[in-house]
């Protein structure tokens, strides 16, 4: 596939974590506690930036591979309604999900 290298390269960006914290280890361990606290000075939450993320991520992959991709509602698609997860099954899902989207996946097709 001749798009390989720029998948790899994205992949290793996505990755790094010498000068950032990668999302894998941003959200592991946080207590279920803190999950839905909106700390001082902060306008968001970290289930907020979590499913913000996710649902945003998703969005600009499904915009690169559907040729008749429909824009979405801003800012109410992209946000979860309210500062808690629903349930620490949503978090779960939502962790979960998020790797799903970095095209790692040759099959995809986005060029």
């Amino acid at each position: 596939m001749p798009h390989d290298k720029l998948r790899e390269q994205i992949a290793r960006i996505l990755d790094w974590e010498d000068g950032h914290a990668g999302f894998d280890s941003a959200v592991k361990g946080l207590a279920p506690a803190l999950r839905g606290r909106v700390p001082p000075g902060l306008p968001y939450s970290a289930w907020q930036l979590v499913e913000h993320i996710r649902l945003t991520q998703a969005d600009i992959l499904e915009f690169c591979r559907a040729p008749h991709y429909e824009e979405k509602a801003w800012p109410k698609a992209y946000w979860p309604d309210g500062a808690e997860p629903p349930s620490a099954k949503a978090w779960d899902e939502s962790i979960a999900a998020f790797p799903t989207y970095r095209l790692l996946d040759p099959a995809w097709t986005t060029f």
